[in-house]
Order: C-alpha cells, then sequence, then structure tokens
C-alpha cells in the first residue's frame, strides 16, 4: 500500500520555529507529497518570507485567524495526498518519521490511524526519556500485536487510554483523508483552547485497527510561548474539552464513566494549581465544581483563604503553596468564558455526575 502523505503545518506568529519544522519536515527520507503551511492570520509576513526560501516545495496560504483547528482543516481542504500528517509549528520531525509511519501503514494495510513515540523538547535538548517510557500501568490496558520490528496494531478502540494519558499529540500522527472526512475533521468551536486537539483524536481513536510506530521520531517542544507550557491554562482546556466531548460525543456508558473520572481528577489539579499560581477568581469556580466528599482538610484550609481578601489571601497563600505564589499567565477571555460555560454545566450535573 503507497503512503503518499500531505504534510500540514498551521502557524502564528512563530517564524523561527517554523523555519526549524520546514527544514525537519523537508529532510525526510520518505518524502511527503506536498508542504502546505497555513498561516493562521499573522500581523506580519515572516512566515511568508521563511515558506519563501523553500521555493516550490512549500505551499504558503493565508487565512483570517481562526484558530489551529480552522487552520488545520484548510491545509486538508488545499490538499490532495491519501494520506496526511501535521506537524505544529513549534515541534520537529526526526528524518524517518514519515518513512516509520510509512512502514507501520504497509505492515498493515488497513490501517487508517497511525502515531508514532515521541521525546519532549526544551531549549533544543530532546528528553532521554519518551512519552511511552512515561506511561502509567493504567495506559496498557488495550491488546495489541507487533506486525513488524518496532510496529504495533492495536486492534481496539483507544479512547480509555488516551483519557487516562495523552500519549497522541497532532505532530505525531498520519489520518487517511477517508478516516478524517468520517470524523469530521478538526471542530472549528474547539479554537482558542488548549488541548483542543484531544477532542479530535477521542474521534479517531474510537475504533480500531490503530498503528504505533514505538521509537521516537517527534520532538515536541516546551517552551514558555506555547499552552502546554502553562499548567493552569492546560488544565483548564482539558476540562473544557472532556465537558465538550461529555456532552456532544457519542459515548457508551464505560467511555462515559472514563471521561467523568477524567474530568474530575483535572478539576483537583487545576484547582491546586490555581490556588499555587494566586488565581483566586478560577479556584472560587473550581470549587462549585467539587463535590463537598471530596474536599480534603487542606482543600478546605484553601477555601478559606480563598474566601478572604485579595491582601489577605496573598499572603496566606504564600505560606501555605510553600515556596511562594508561582508566576501566573492572563487566562484569555475565549478560555475563560469557555470554561465558565463547562462550569455551570457540569456544577448542574454534579449529582448525576457523582453518582455514575
Amino acid at each position: 500500500m503507497s503512503f503518499d502523505v500531505s504534510v500540514i503545518i498551521p502557524t502564528y506568529q512563530r517564524a523561527d520555529f517554523l523555519n526549524e519544522a520546514l527544514r525537519c519536515v523537508l529532510a525526510q527520507t520518505h518524502a511527503p507529497s506536498e508542504v502546505i503551511v497555513i498561516d493562521d492570520g499573522s500581523p506580519d509576513d515572516a512566515a511568508a518570507q521563511v515558506c519563501a526560501r523553500f521555493g516550490n516545495r512549500v505551499r504558503y496560504h493565508k487565512t483570517e485567524n481562526g484558530g489551529q483547528p480552522v487552520a488545520r482543516n484548510t491545509g486538508v481542504a488545499l490538499s490532495s495526498a491519501p494520506w496526511l500528517a501535521f506537524c505544529d509549528d513549534d515541534d520537529l520531525w526526526q528524518p524517518h518519521h514519515l518513512a516509520e509511519l510509512a512502514r507501520a501503514v504497509a505492515a498493515s494495510p488497513s490501517l487508517a490511524f497511525a502515531f508514532s513515540n515521541f521525546s519532549v523538547v526544551r531549549d533544543g535538548v530532546w528528553s532521554t526519556s519518551t512519552k511511552l517510557d512515561d506511561a502509567p500501568r493504567e495506559f496498557w490496558t488495550f491488546a495489541k500485536h507487533e506486525v513488524a520490528d518496532g510496529v504495533w496494531v492495536i486492534d481496539e478502540p483507544m479512547v480509555t487510554p488516551i483519557l487516562c494519558y495523552q500519549a497522541i499529540f497532532p505532530s505525531t500522527i498520519a489520518v487517511s483523508r477517508g478516516l478524517f472526512e468520517k470524523v469530521g475533521g478538526f471542530d472549528r468551536r474547539m479554537s482558542g483552547i488548549p488541548a483542543e486537539d484531544l477532542e479530535f483524536l477521542l474521534r479517531c481513536v474510537a475504533q480500531g485497527p490503530i498503528g504505533l510506530v514505538t521509537q521516537p521520531t517527534v520532538g515536541i517542544r516546551k517552551h514558555e510561548n506555547n499552552d502546554s507550557g502553562s499548567d493552569l491554562k492546560q488544565f483548564i482546556g482539558e476540562i473544557c474539552v472532556l465537558g465538550y466531548v461529555l456532552r456532544h460525543h457519542d459515548l457508551d456508558s464505560s467511555w462515559r464513566s472514563a471521561v467523568i473520572v477524567e474530568i474530575n481528577r483535572r478539576i483537583m489539579t487545576a484547582l491546586n494549581a490555581a490556588f499555587a499560581s494566586g488565581n483566586m477568581e478560577f479556584f472560587r469556580i473550581l470549587m462549585r465544581m467539587v463535590a463537598a466528599d471530596d474536599v480534603s482538610l487542606k482543600i478546605r484550609a484553601k477555601m478559606v483563604v480563598a474566601s478572604l481578601p485579595d491582601t489577605m489571601s496573598s499572603a496566606l497563600n504564600h505560606l501555605l503553596a510553600r515556596g511562594g505564589i508561582l508566576a501566573s499567565r492572563p487566562i484569555p477571555e475565549r478560555l475563560k468564558d469557555c470554561f465558565c460555560e463547562t462550569a455551570v454545566y457540569l456544577t448542574s450535573r454534579q449529582e448525576k455526575i457523582r453518582a455514575l
């Protein structure tokens, strides 16, 4: 089975990172059929200048700012190959990334979705451990078999494992055009929400078979300007995404229960992150989403602090956080609005959710 693949790169004001990403994509031992960069309304022409350096090997298209889901969908609409791969503008591919995905598809022609392992990259340094190395035991609940050296096929859905531990990022995947169209592409309503790709990926892994390349062929950057570099914003985004999944996805009872468990787990994690960063506004909203029987003595103490005037709560927060208040980034209005809507929905359903 041939592996003709279009590579879609959404970008927004990251010309320096984009240059590196393009060099990695164009250095693939399995050359892509086309490389399309979608500029998501950057206010300057820096991305266009970067793409121009690569001549006709890169197609550049600029749109109005609509967020990554819209940019990726636009790229797909402009592409022509039967397979699609995505690379975020700040991520990196090893030269054999597409070749490994091609090997997976060749070894199991029934695949419509495959992904690779990855490593985190900080300040240009690749982590020695990989995402799969760090996976908890609860992740490894799926049946798998090896079809080639370092290539596994998972014959069942991966919804529950991915809810437990997100081992799949957009820069690691290859998806057939047929499956992409079947699941409806990326949801534009997720634009501006950290972890928006999780909603799309859950739809993709709701059926098998799924290919997995165990070698880390992708570098996922962590830096101060990406969403995953802000813990509180990331946790809030995940709660929004999972609340959306709970409302809009067709979930069987076991998947629904798994989504609820993960929402509750993330609420508690976000609660601590909000307190540690001194974001009492979000701490108070999150507290309304917590069932009374889930509140520990430590959380109750934080609730008391959060109820005090800001000048007093700031001083006590410093003591309880043990080491000072972490730097808090502003929460974008779009994310704040989505989170408040999700909070209202989850709070209204709290007793029913807790009873499951």
